[in-house]
């Protein structure tokens, strides 16, 4: 297993030596979350197909691109408490409940995410899509109030959000393996179900799981997309080598 170690440090590899530099019907479906996010919906759009040389990207919400644990002990500390029936804050509570330097943070966090996805979804050949197990109205409140930025980039680059609560992660990239021929699939996620999802792939298919320090803060997460972005060129090749990567942050000071 590889680790990338961020924003300091090198490459480590097995043998020690740095590495050269609502769920979907079909892949197809799509429609629209929101006036600004698309998503899948039976019987909504069909956007182009990628074509089969194409790498697809599975990047996870929570955890990954907005740091959902942090979130959640800021939004407690502010008397925020678990009822019946409601097991998480609004995006509204949440926000009211960060001080100044919590918004510094968290936009540090955002702009990094953002500038990442960015640079993925401009890269030749490569389709990005956000695949999670947050409901739709988390996921557009969230990034909206919270991750303006990453929300801003998600429009402009039209890329997908596909929720996974009803088939899972590892039969929807099992789909679109099946419907697109990728030559690449890379996930991008902090949690077992991106790795074990990768894992369910046919053993034919080249996969690349990357996965990002659980349970992050603003830091970690700005650390690690920094790195993604800077090593994204790695992170996208096309081989057989590093099918599972672990990204290493150092904590704050």
């Amino acid at each position: 297993m590889e680790s990338l170690s961020a924003p300091r440090g090198t490459f480590r590899s097995d043998n020690g030596e740095p590495p050269a530099a609502a769920a979907p019907r079909s892949p197809t479906d799509t429609g629209s979350v929101s006036s600004d996010f698309s998503q899948d919906s039976a019987g909504g759009r069909s956007p182009p197909a990628p074509p089969s040389n194409t790498t697809l990207v599975f990047v996870d919400w929570d955890g990954t691109i907005l740091p959902t644990s942090w979130l959640l002990r800021r939004a407690a500390a502010g008397g925020w408490r678990e009822s019946r029936g409601r097991d998480l804050p609004t995006a509204d509570e949440i926000r009211a409940g960060l001080r100044r330097k919590d918004l510094i943070a968290l936009g540090a966090a955002d702009f990094a995410a953002s500038r990442s996805l960015e640079k993925i979804a401009a890269c030749p050949h490569v389709r990005p899509f956000i695949l999670t197990m947050a409901g739709t109205v988390w996921l557009c409140k969230t990034a909206e109030l919270l991750m303006p930025r990453t929300a801003a980039t998600l429009r402009r680059r039209q890329i997908a959000l596909y929720p996974a609560r009803e088939l899972g992660k590892d039969t929807i990239m099992r789909m679109f393996v099946q419907a697109f021929e990728p030559r690449l699939v890379v996930s991008l996620g902090d949690g077992p179900l991106e790795r074990e999802a990768v894992r369910s792939l046919p053993k034919t298919q080249l996969s690349r799981s990357v996965r990002f320090v659980p349970r992050a803060t603003p830091f970690n997460l700005s650390a690690q997309w920094s790195l993604v972005r800077d090593r994204l060129a790695f992170l996208l090749e096309v081989s057989a080598r590093d099918p599972e990567i672990d990204l290493l942050v150092p904590r704050p000071a």
